[in-house]
């Protein structure tokens, strides 16, 4: 009798790829009620390049409260090349004073109300003149204090769209109230665009509190705003090829964080999908469903690693974040089960979506809550998934097709930010609402995607420079020099403004180099154990080769990184904080700021920061390095989440050894692990004063340097000299055309360095750092 053939859990799965039956998907496309388009400031109707006709406002009299008698109506100056089409975004109705638009809707649906703003002048009024609040007649506050010149510049970006979905209005009627905001020099509001579009109400299921699975939220009365609509795996997809409510879904890479970048499948041009109702079927077009992405085929690396996206929002608002999902490749329940995590806390657990779904090829979405406070320490919205190992599924795999964030009005029927200040904007850029991404090398902003860059900026004409927008300020800055600090090469003027040139860190940050699966080569060793100690100078220097101490504060290994000749810098001072400046001060009182996992914990309770929580962060970069692993990972055991508390009970138990990256760990002298070992143990001290200080935790790094001199040299192995003298200063090309003027100040550092530019903080408004706002990095912070 012939034997059993058997595959592994990868074949397998191809196979079902390849046998995935196919038919025609088909959608069913919603009709509105109501689908008003108004092209502001116009006095002919047209068609945008999708077909869709806008009706002039100075056509019909019943939009504004006066018939526009007190606005303007205005055009353009130039017509931008990115702009999608001439219609609506050429003329403009310009404000100044509040307006309203009034419009008559029906009383039984949800609306969309979508605001299209193109930042050009009109009339001889410039962009940046133009500050205002916009807000409903049934008491939502949409935009406050909002600088569409500012937002679209940060964004990189020619025009803006914000959408927002409001409740019905049992009326049947509301208004738009465009308001300029008060300010010393006289300001205005401008529109070039609104749609007011019925809804079919999407919001009526409960939305799981994430951290609470047992309980539920109840938005079907809120008001939101879209904060991203992503086509997981999938490209850009315009508003006339969705499922007849006119929405973008736009390419989810630019958010995919972490060394797993997942891969992308898509289900082939015949496959059906079968909608299980009306509402899923208006939920998301078919294109969204059919292609999605997977964690990939090492069912190893999975089990180790999460999927996971990114995503910049604003603190001290609760957001809905909808999970597409919809099963094209497997056809049995218990195939692939993975737990979705949002935040760093559980949303849900041992999901399987033909479970939820019933059969292959029906689409299936979820909403969670989550709420982000005011002390919370990252402004971004981290949702990952991970396969799960209790159920024993036959892949250790997990899937998403789409994701969507809305953002719920506050208690006082607020969408919008309190005081949106234009230069915070400034240092957190994202690719965010407004159109599809568009990329051209002519665009530093955009060099970071085109060409690949680091945390410190992107890749132009053999520099990678950080682009920083200089706001100009009375706080305080030292310019610092050191072999071991990210350096300022120099400055230059472009356009009007003020460019600051970094050095080129050609091998990107440490923690691209700790994991294998990253692309980058894995270090040896020797190799990261330099790099530890390049760093610790680093830091060393900023504690103490100043007049006062200054304090990191944000410690990791993706702001840790390496230039060609492999020497450590320490980069990103966005965080950095002068420390005590008076011998009777033992610390600074400021509220909590830094990355979970490496976040010392003392400090989070007290919020009391000394320079012992740089070195409480630098411990869990050193076991980083050590083992290879992050400092947070919510899909392991409960007692191995943290990697601080991990590494420590494994160190005291013994088992340290064990856990120690396989990639290294029969190139470590015993000698040299016990005193690393000892070293990163004592910086993870509870109490800071029992912590050492950066200056004996670097001797003890070097100590442990000497014990792997003396392993490898009795092992007959040779010795690299690694940290060498710095090689010769960084230059421009001959062919820019920036002039460039050379930063030289006097320090007791390194003379043939440059400088590099720390911001301090007298006070706690991170938000409005003064010195510079950095533009250009891609992989955020």
């Amino acid at each position: 009798m012939a034997g059993r053939v058997r595959c592994s859990p990868a074949v397998a799965l191809a196979l079902v790829v390849a046998a995935a039956a196919a038919a025609a998907a088909t959608a069913k496309l919603y009709s509105p009620a109501d689908r008003i388009l108004v092209n502001c400031g116009s006095t002919t109707d047209g068609l945008d390049a999708e077909g869709r006709r806008w009706v002039a406002d100075a056509t019909n009299d019943t939009w504004l409260t006066d018939s526009g008698k007190s606005s303007i109506m205005a055009a353009a100056d130039e017509l931008e090349t990115m702009l999608p089409s001439s219609i609506p975004y050429m003329t403009a109705r310009v404000f100044t004073m509040d307006t309203v638009y009034n419009f008559t809707v029906n009383p039984r649906d949800r609306h969309w109300i979508r605001l299209h703003f193109y930042p050009s002048s009109y009339n001889g009024l410039e962009p940046q003149d133009f500050r205002f609040s916009v807000f409903t007649t049934t008491g939502y506050m949409l935009l406050h204090n909002f600088s569409v010149y500012f937002t679209t510049k940060a964004l990189t970006q020619a025009y803006l769209i914000t959408e927002y979905s409001l409740p019905r209005v049992p009326e049947g009627h509301f208004g738009v109230t465009f308001s300029p905001s008060p300010m010393m020099n006289v300001t205005y509001a401008f529109v070039n665009g609104i749609e007011v579009i019925s809804m079919p109400d999407m919001f009526n299921d409960p939305a799981t509190m994430v951290g609470f699975a047992d309980q539920t939220a109840d938005v079907s009365a809120a008001a939101f705003q879209t904060m991203y609509r992503l086509n997981v795996g999938g490209a850009y997809i315009p508003p006339s090829n969705d499922s007849g409510l006119t929405r973008p879904w736009y390419d989810d890479t630019p958010f995919v964080q972490g060394p797993l970048r997942g891969l992308v499948y898509n289900a082939g041009p015949h496959f059906h999908i079968k909608y299980p109702s009306d509402a899923a079927e208006y939920a998301a077009p078919p294109e969204v469903y059919l292609g999605g992405r997977s964690m990939g085929r090492d069912q190893r690396l999975n089990q180790n690693s999460n999927l996971t996206w990114s995503l910049h929002v604003e603190c001290n608002f609760t957001y809905v974040v909808r999970l597409h999902f919809c099963e094209l490749q497997l056809i049995h329940g218990n195939q692939r089960v993975f737990d979705i995590y949002i935040n760093n806390r559980t949303a849900q657990t041992d999901v399987d979506v033909l479970e939820m779904a019933t059969e292959r090829g029906v689409p299936v979405y979820k909403d969670y809550a989550v709420r982000l406070s005011n002390d919370t320490a990252d402004e971004h919205l981290w949702v990952a998934v991970h396969p799960s190992v209790m159920l024993r599924p036959q892949f250790y795999d997990a899937i998403l097709n789409g994701l969507e964030v809305f953002k719920v009005n506050n208690t006082g029927g607020s969408l919008a930010s309190p005081d949106p200040v234009p230069y915070k904007l400034l240092a957190e850029k994202e690719l965010g609402w407004g159109g599809p991404p568009e990329f051209s090398t002519d665009n530093p902003a955009n060099m970071a995607s085109v060409m690949g860059g680091t945390a410190g900026g992107a890749a132009a004409a053999g520099i990678v420079a950080a682009i920083c927008v200089v706001v100009y300020s009375n706080k305080r800055s030292k310019k610092l020099r050191h072999r071991h600090l990210v350096s300022l090469i120099g400055f230059c003027e472009e356009d009007g403004e003020m460019v600051l040139v970094y050095d080129y860190m050609e091998h990107g940050t440490l923690r691209e180099h700790l994991y294998h699966n990253g692309g980058k080569p894995t270090l040896s060793w020797r190799h990261r154990l330099d790099i530890c100690i390049g760093a610790a100078r680093g830091l060393h220097y900023l504690h103490t080769g100043a007049k006062y101490t200054i304090i990191h504060r944000d410690v990791k290994t993706t702001n840790i990184l390496v230039d060609d000749n492999w020497v450590a810098k320490v980069s990103d001072f966005g965080l950095s904080k002068s420390g005590p400046t008076t011998l009777n001060q033992s610390h600074v009182s400021t509220v909590v700021k830094g990355s979970f996992g490496y976040l010392d914990p003392e400090y989070y309770r007290r919020q009391q920061l000394t320079d012992k929580s740089d070195v409480y962060s630098f411990g869990v970069v050193l076991f980083e390095v050590l083992m290879a692993r992050p400092a947070l990972d919510p899909a392991l055991p409960r007692d191995q989440v943290s990697l601080a508390d991990y590494a420590l009970a494994c160190k005291r138990g013994g088992a340290l050894p064990d856990v120690v990256d396989p990639a290294i760990r029969d190139q470590i002298a015993p000698e040299c692990l016990a005193k690393f070992a000892d070293t990163a143990e004592k910086c993870l001290s509870e109490n800071g004063t029992e912590r050492p200080t950066m200056g004996d935790v670097l001797w003890n790094l070097e100590s442990a340097m000497h014990f792997q001199d003396a392993f490898d040299a009795a092992a007959g192995r040779p010795v690299p000299a690694l940290d060498a003298a710095a090689g010769s200063s960084s230059h421009l090309d001959d062919g820019s055309t920036a002039s460039v003027n050379t930063l030289a100040t006097s320090s007791t550092s390194h003379p043939h360095e440059p400088c590099v530019d720390v911001v301090l903080e007298p006070d706690d408004v991170v938000a409005e750092r003064a010195t510079f706002s950095q533009l250009v990095q891609p992989t955020g912070r």
